[in-house]
Order: structure tokens, then sequence, then C-alpha cells
């Protein structure tokens, strides 16, 4: 498994994820732009990316989210996260449980 920090911290976080020939996105907290630009920075295909994970939705973990329209990808959070979620498409949710 390769293991990219694309952002970290107070500015935006965005972790990405490749395992052979799937990649997945941890938040996508940095402007759609920035995340397409340094996944290339990194051999990875911003089309390619199979799910973002939003660990909770503060503006530093979701900002990104747009990318998820432009490319069609799911998004998974929890019921709770999404209420503070309004710029994924509909179709585009996937709801997770909370386990503790």
């Amino acid at each position: 498994m390769k293991v990219d920090i694309l952002a970290s911290g107070s500015k935006g976080n965005c972790i990405a994820l490749t395992s052979q020939d799937q990649t997945i996105l941890i938040d996508a907290g940095i402007a759609k732009t920035k995340i397409e630009k340094r996944l290339l920075d990194v051999g990875v295909r911003p089309d390619h990316i199979t799910g973002i994970f939003i660990t909770h939705a503060h503006g530093d973990h979701i900002k990104g989210l747009p990318m998820a329209n432009k490319y069609r990808i799911p998004v998974y959070a929890t019921e709770g996260e999404w209420k503070g979620i309004s710029v994924v498409d509909d179709e585009l949710r996937r709801v997770t449980e909370t386990r503790y």
C-alpha cells in the first residue's frame, strides 16, 4: 500500500491511499484544483479515485469535495457528518455506520 499525504494541517487535510489499482482519499480539505495537481504529482490520476472518506465535516476536511461531482466519485461519511456537507450530489452520497 502506498500512502501519500497531499495536505496536513489547519489549512487542509487530504491523504491518498493506493493499493494495487485503487486509490481512495481520506478527507478532501484543500481546493479541488490543488488536490488534482498533488495527485498528479504523486502519479495518481484524479479520475481514478474510487472513493472519498470523510472523517468529519470541518472545512479543512471537505473544501475539495466538489471534485466528487466532477469525477463522479462516491463520498463516504456518517449520517451525522452529512448534515454539514452540502456540496456533493445526492447520488454520490454513501452513509457509513459509526462503530466504537
